[in-house]
């Protein structure tokens, strides 16, 4: 029987999900009922990662560290994503630690879980995945997902709320950066880069805010920058820790 050829939105979502999870499993209680997960210790799955999304959320603590910017995704979504390295994630070192105090991304720490969003005749749903690739995966000592009747452990749901906050301040992420599109506050830039060995790389299509056309804006888009509503603080607050970010590629390099 042939296969049912995937469209190219599908096949971008998985090409997306591969970047950590190479073997995504739904998660059944039924299957997985009597396995453990041993908590994470090590990044190495990380370590090719040279960037990383990050939600508005979590600027303040990431422009501590990290060049905050923002770039096209592989389905052509602009997100903002953090620099973690010129190749790869120069805050993983060769056996897997994180360097020590510095900030680790949400969507790093969620690993090895992920929601993924699936449609039947019920409609849409997010379904619990875990990567089977993991190596802390049905291990000997960790935490089990279900109990002896099939649900859910504590263990478990702390990790589906921690999913579930994720994809909510996603949303609101995907929300502020609409919002920046609509008033045409990017600025494209390319950041030529020379290492210590004489090597240069040259990366393209970064996109940072320009504060001199936010500060052209009237002052109704200028209030609607500072007032939104489902934050805490408004946009202008996570566009400031943006642009103070930038200072970090000269950590980057070093």
């Amino acid at each position: 029987m042939a296969k049912e050829r995937k469209t190219k939105k599908e096949r971008k979502e998985e090409e997306k999900m591969d970047l950590l999870y190479s073997k995504p499993v739904v998660l059944n209680s039924e299957i997985h009922r009597n396995i453990k997960i041993a908590p994470v210790k090590n990044y190495k799955f990380a370590k090719h990662m040279n960037s990383c999304i990050v939600t508005g959320f979590e600027f303040f603590e990431a422009a501590k560290y990290f060049p905050i910017v923002f770039a096209k995704s592989q389905n052509d979504e602009v997100m903002p994503v953090v620099i973690l390295g010129v190749t790869d994630n120069v805050f993983v070192d060769d056996e897997g630690n994180w360097k020590e105090g510095y900030y680790i991304p949400a969507f790093i720490r969620r690993y090895p879980y992920i929601l993924t969003k699936v449609e039947d005749e019920e409609g849409e749903k997010l379904l619990v995945t875990i990567d089977s690739a993991y190596d802390g995966f049905d291990a000997e000592e960790g935490d089990r997902l279900f109990d002896d009747e099939g649900k859910n452990t504590p263990a478990l749901d702390r990790a589906i709320e921690f999913l579930k906050a994720y994809n909510a301040q996603f949303e609101v992420t995907r929300q502020f950066v609409k919002r920046l599109e609509e008033l045409d506050l990017f600025t494209t830039v390319n950041a030529n880069i020379r290492l210590a060995d004489g090597k240069t790389y040259l990366m393209r299509d970064l996109m940072v805010v320009d504060e001199g056309k936010m500060l052209k804006l009237s002052d109704e888009d200028l209030l609607s920058l500072v007032r939104m509503n489902g934050t805490q603080r408004g946009y202008i607050a996570w566009i400031y820790a943006h642009i103070f970010s930038i200072n970090n590629f000269a950590k980057i390099l070093k």
